[in-house]
């Protein structure tokens, strides 16, 4: 649920740095626009602070657990430090 929000904030923030390609960044599915964002970073940089990558590249890996529920636990701990990370990006 967190890294839902993270992906409305995120395609929200590239939007505002891009408003010329919206249509097409609304199209792209969140690790697209982590894919975007990270291969254009300096694109966004004045938009997305770059403290951000470690949660945006967490957010990429873990994001299939919650869709496709794999053999692979997700601890108490990494959920815990996504969720604050992610309070983090959404309050920052």
């Amino acid at each position: 649920m967190s890294v839902s929000a993270v992906e409305s904030k995120l395609l929200a923030m590239m939007k505002e740095a891009n408003p010329d390609k919206k249509e097409d960044l609304e199209r792209l599915t969140l690790e697209q626009l982590i894919h975007e964002y990270l291969e254009k970073e300096e694109e966004y940089k004045h938009i997305i602070p770059k403290k951000y990558k470690p949660l945006l590249e967490l957010c990429n890996t873990y994001r299939v657990f919650s869709a496709h529920p794999k053999e692979e636990e997700v601890t108490k701990r990494a959920a815990s430090s996504i969720l604050n990370l992610t309070l983090e990006f959404l309050l920052g």
